[in-house]
């Protein structure tokens, strides 16, 4: 049995499937042939998704970030809070107010520092969220639950 070979055109839509036929002069084989890949045809375009699914990324997991508060400044003894009021020389007052705004300033960075780790956090778990939907979609997971 000699034959020659058909090479039919990729579908647009699937450029990965290609289509070859062996076309016989024997008696009915060529029409045969073509039933069946006609209906190899129909069964790979009805199974194939049209377009490939992207691959999914794994979230890249924020540096752990473990901040220490600052500590406030030690009260001078010469000022009692309760009544609001100092009896101390205005270089210990001026000194202490000093290491008030920058323990104001270093707590100030440390609230930003704190929300900026939580945010990453927060990004995480939306990647990660984002991962889990797109590995269930690849696996063709139609509900979130399989059952047996």
């Amino acid at each position: 049995m000699s034959g020659k070979e058909i090479q039919g055109d990729p579908l647009p839509d699937r450029p990965f499937l290609m289509l070859k036929i062996q076309e016989y002069s024997a008696s009915g084989t060529g029409v045969l042939i073509m039933k069946l890949a006609a209906i190899l045809w129909l069964v790979a375009g009805q199974t194939m998704p049209v377009q490939p699914l992207s691959e999914c990324r794994v979230p890249q997991v924020p540096t752990v970030v473990r901040l220490t508060k600052p500590v406030r400044p030690t009260v001078p003894a010469c000022i009692d809070e309760a009544r609001n009021r100092h009896n101390c020389r205005s270089a210990v007052i001026n000194a202490y107010n000093a290491q008030m705004e920058q323990y104001a300033h270093d707590f100030d960075r440390y609230i930003d520092d704190m929300n900026g780790y939580v945010e990453a956090l927060n990004r995480y778990m939306d990647q990660v969220s984002q991962y889990t939907v797109c590995e269930r979609d690849a696996a063709g997971i139609v509900s979130g639950v399989i059952t047996g």
